[in-house]
């Protein structure tokens, strides 16, 4: 992610914004906007979820707010490629097996 993709996603946040609350009986500001991005999965994605359901894909380390993205790279356009991105690699899972424990 970089500033070539502030645009698309600042309407990414307007269009989900705008449109679930139209098929769900919630307000915008019911909503959770976050993102798995790598190292936690290995492709972009936007979740959408009601701030009262807890769901452990929006744990730290394993996502991004979407509005913590954008402002990051609206800061600064190149802040994912500069910035170390921490991962938290649960023991069961099979890249944890073949990197070996600590």
């Amino acid at each position: 992610l970089n500033k070539e993709h502030l645009t698309l996603l600042r309407h990414m946040k307007e269009c989900i914004l705008r449109e679930v609350p139209k098929k769900f009986n919630v307000t915008a500001n019911d909503l959770r906007l976050f993102i798995h991005y790598q190292p936690s999965y290995y492709h972009f994605h936007v979740h959408v979820a009601h701030v009262a359901v807890d769901t452990p894909g929006m744990l730290v380390g394993h996502s991004f707010l979407l509005d913590d993205v954008i402002e990051n790279i609206a800061i600064n356009g190149n802040y994912f490629q500069e910035r170390t991105l921490y991962y938290t690699l649960p023991v069961n899972h099979a890249l944890y097996t073949a990197l070996g424990s600590p």
